[in-house]
């Protein structure tokens, strides 16, 4: 089977090497993983390709970083909101509403992967590499 020459088998080996399709979606799944495996997503993405392919590798560093910052922050929020909340007899619970824009943050990462793009995060970009 490893005979038959395949195009998307093959990734780009050096960091700034420009990435195959298969890097690319490597780099996708890790970062839309977040939606469905939460930090396991990544970590499982990041192990399975952290030899083959440093696109990938540094794409799946990225989604861990950017979830654990994620998940501090909504645990913040979710602490300051509920104390708000409670001092307001629960008025201030319709601050909840602004929580949800977290759930779109891994989409702009993971369209930049899809890209091609090699630039990180800011704040967490000199990670992974």
């Amino acid at each position: 089977m490893t005979d038959l020459p395949d195009p998307l088998l093959k990734h780009a080996k050096q960091v700034g090497d420009p990435p195959t399709k298969a890097d690319k979606e490597g780099a996708l799944i890790a970062h839309l993983s977040v939606y469905v495996l939460h930090f396991i997503g990544p970590v499982a993405v990041f192990l399975i390709y952290k030899d083959e392919s440093p696109y990938v590798k540094f794409h799946a560093m990225q989604a861990m970083l950017l979830y654990i910052l994620l998940a501090i922050v909504a645990f913040v929020a979710t602490i300051g909101i509920t104390i708000i909340a409670s001092f307001t007899c629960g008025i201030g619970s319709v601050l909840y509403v602004l929580l949800v824009p977290l759930f779109a943050v891994p989409l702009w990462p993971a369209w930049k992967a899809y890209e091609g793009d090699w630039d990180g995060l800011p704040g967490i970009g000199q990670f992974g590499r």
